[in-house]
């Protein structure tokens, strides 16, 4: 690990490690650790990737290219050079990582520079999908969807959806508040910031009205921009009253 992260920022001196605050939010259990992780982020690192060399022209020159270092703000470059990661649903993700650690074992070629996170996420809004993947390709690796982005980008409090009541009720008035099979809906946290959108089915329950159920809310989670905007990285999963 290196002695400094040398960058025109306030983190100038800072040594890469993983902040307090975020490791202790990595130790919370599931069912708390996205919120927390969200709450606990300050300074994050974004990699800077070398440039390729750009070849030489049919005189043998070498072609122009912009030289990067670990000091170039990596928010500073044209859109089209911005790195990204695959996102859930299709999308690029712009990464951030907890420590140096993180991002060299992602990528040992990258240079990390520090960076306040308000600054990250407003630059995914306005420039990327919205959303931002931390720690990358490892087992801490954490989708932030485009609701907890907004509150990062406007430094205000970001609660998951699973705490917000408004979006069951939404789905349930979808369709009427009446799907034969279904008991209820709920909403937990799932791993690497997902949201598990639960189905409590009725036995019996036979493959095709589990599907015609699964299938109903999806749709109405499609339609409804409320659920679609809180609801961003999501995984629907039947469960069997009484299983």
């Amino acid at each position: 690990m290196p002695d400094r992260i040398f960058a025109p920022n306030p983190f100038s001196n800072d040594d890469g490690r993983i902040t307090p605050e975020l490791a202790a939010a990595y130790a919370d259990p599931e069912h708390l650790r996205t919120e927390s992780i969200v709450n606990a982020l300050g300074r994050v690192l974004m990699p800077v990737l070398p440039h390729a060399h750009p070849g030489r022209d049919e005189d043998g020159h070498i072609g122009d290219h912009v030289s990067r270092d670990n000091k170039q703000d990596p928010l500073a470059c044209p859109d089209d050079e911005l790195v990204t990661v695959d996102f859930p649903g299709g999308r690029k993700a712009f990464p951030i990582f907890s420590s140096v650690d993180a991002l060299v074992a992602w990528n040992a070629q990258a240079r990390p520079v520090p960076i306040d996170i308000t600054r990250v996420a407003s630059a995914a809004l306005q420039r990327g999908d919205g959303v931002l993947t931390l720690d990358e390709g490892s087992t801490n690796v954490t989708w932030l969807g485009r609701s907890a982005v907004a509150a990062l980008a406007t430094d205000t409090d970001w609660t998951g959806p699973w705490d917000d009541p408004a979006i069951v009720e939404r789905i349930t008035h979808g369709f009427d508040g009446y799907l034969p099979g279904l008991e209820k809906i709920g909403i937990q946290p799932g791993p690497n910031g997902t949201a598990v959108v639960v189905l409590y089915l009725i036995p019996p329950a036979d493959r095709e009205n589990v599907m015609n159920i699964a299938q109903t809310v999806s749709a109405v989670m499609a339609t409804d921009e409320y659920v679609k905007a809180r609801l961003d990285v999501v995984e629907i999963r039947p469960f069997y009253a009484g299983a």
